[in-house]
C-alpha cells in the first residue's frame, strides 16, 4: 500500500459515524476559537500540518517524532473572554471570562517521540459579589501522555491519552449553600503526519465527542437562578492541516476543522434552555490561516513574527459569523524563547502568553 493509500485509509477510518439522538440537556464546555500554544494562536489555529513544537501533544502528536529538536519544554496561558449570546436574557451578549493553560514537555530520539503535558483547557470562576454574593465554579484538568513514532523518512503517526478531570461548584454565601461535583473521563487524540521533504507538511487529527455526566439534582437544592449543574459536552473533531515553507524564513499554514453535530446543546450558564441559546445541531466547518516570518535568524537570537486569522460560524441560531484576526510576536535568545499573541473578532478577545526551552538534536 503507497504512502498516499495509507493516509486515505486513515481518514476514512478516522471519520466518525455520528447519530444524534435523544439526550438530555448539557452546556457547551468549548468554543470554535483555536487551543494550544501561544504559537498556533498567533497563526490563526493553523497547526496540524506543522506541529513541530511541544504543543503537538495537543494539536497533533505525529509531529514529534519527525521535529528537528531534540527536547521542548513550553508553558502557555490565555485568557479568553466570548461574548456569544444573551444568556441572561438583559439584551445585551454575555460570556463568561474564562482560562486555559497549557504546559507540555516532549522528547525526541531518532524516530521515536514521546511527551507528557498537564492543562487547563477550560477554566470558568465567576464571583457575583454584591447582594448575590455568591460563586460559580467549572474546572477541567488533563494529564496528557503522547507517543509518536516515524516510520521512514517522511510519515509519522502519534496519539496522546487525556486523562480528564471535571469538577463543578457553586458557593452562595448569603444564603449558606454549597455543592459541588466532579467527572473523571479519558479519550485520545489521533494523528498522522506526512511531510516528503523540509518544504511542505500535510497532517490529519481526530478527536471524539466527550460526555461529561453531571448530577443535574444538585440544581433543586439551591436559591440560584441558573442550572448551574447540567452536562458538559464537547464535540468530536476532525481536522486536516497543509504547511508550506518558502526559502528559510517564511511558512504558511492551513487547516480546515470540522466540528461534528451535539444534540440538545446550550451556552454555558444559560438560565432556561430555550431556542436562543441552543448550539445549532449541524456540522460546523472553519478555515484556519496564518503564517510565520523569520525577521531575525542568528545562533543565539531570533526574532518571528506571525499572523493569520480564521472565519467562525455562528454557533447560535439569531448570531453572527464572525472574522477573527490574529497576531504575534516570538524572541529566541538562547535556548529559551518567550511569546505573546492575541485573538480579536467582535465580542471576543484571547490574550496569549508563553515561555519555553527548545535544545536541538540529543542524538
Amino acid at each position: 500500500m503507497s504512502t498516499i493509500q495509507q493516509i486515505i485509509f486513515l481518514i476514512l477510518v478516522m471519520l466518525p459515524a455520528h447519530y444524534l439522538y435523544a439526550q438530555d440537556p448539557a452546556f457547551s464546555a468549548y468554543g470554535h476559537h483555536p487551543t494550544g500554544s501561544t504559537r498556533v494562536l498567533a497563526m490563526g489555529g493553523a497547526f496540524v500540518g506543522l506541529a513541530d513544537d511541544a504543543s503537538a501533544i495537543i494539536t497533533n502528536p505525529a509531529g514529534i517524532a519527525l521535529s528537528r529538536w531534540g527536547y521542548d519544554l513550553q508553558s502557555t496561558t490565555n485568557r479568553v473572554v466570548n461574548r456569544e449570546g444573551d444568556i441572561d436574557y438583559d439584551g445585551t451578549n454575555d460570556g463568561f471570562p474564562y482560562r486555559f493553560n497549557y504546559t507540555t514537555g516532549a522528547l525526541r530520539f531518532k524516530y521515536i517521540g514521546i511527551g507528557v503535558g498537564y492543562s487547563i483547557p477550560y477554566h470558568i470562576k465567576e464571583d457575583f459579589g454584591g447582594s448575590l454574593n455568591s460563586v460559580q465554579e467549572l474546572k477541567i484538568e488533563s494529564y496528557d501522555v503522547a507517543l509518536s513514532i516515524r516510520l521512514g523518512k517522511s510519515f509519522s503517526i502519534g496519539s496522546t491519552l487525556h486523562f480528564e478531570n471535571v469538577s463543578m461548584s457553586f458557593n452562595d454565601y448569603f444564603n449558606n449553600q454549597s455543592a459541588n461535583d466532579k467527572n473523571e473521563i479519558v479519550y485520545p487524540t489521533l494523528g498522522v503526519i506526512f511531510r516528503p521533504n523540509n518544504k511542505i507538511g500535510f497532517g490529519i487529527t481526530y478527536s471524539s465527542e466527550r460526555r461529561y455526566d453531571v448530577d443535574e439534582n444538585l440544581n433543586s437544592n439551591l436559591l440560584s437562578v441558573y442550572n448551574w449543574f447540567q452536562d458538559l459536552v464537547i464535540p468530536a473533531k476532525l481536522n486536516l492541516g497543509l504547511s508550506l515553507q518558502f526559502k528559510k524564513r517564511l511558512r504558511l499554514v492551513g487547516d480546515l476543522d470540522f466540528f461534528y453535530p451535539t444534540g440538545n446543546t446550550y451556552l454555558l450558564g444559560s438560565s432556561s434552555f430555550d431556542t436562543a441559546n441552543k448550539i445549532q445541531e449541524r456540522q460546523f466547518t472553519l478555515m484556519h490561516g496564518g503564517f510565520e516570518f523569520t525577521v531575525i535568524s542568528k545562533k543565539d537570537l531570533e526574532f518571528i513574527w506571525r499572523g493569520g486569522g480564521y472565519q467562525e460560524p455562528a454557533r447560535l441560531i439569531n448570531a453572527e459569523d464572525r472574522f477573527h484576526f490574529t497576531m504575534g510576536v516570538e524572541i529566541r535568545l538562547g535556548i529559551v524563547k518567550v511569546s505573546a499573541a492575541y485573538d480579536q473578532a467582535k465580542d471576543f478577545t484571547n490574550y496569549s502568553q508563553s515561555i519555553g526551552l527548545s535544545i536541538a538534536d540529543l542524538y
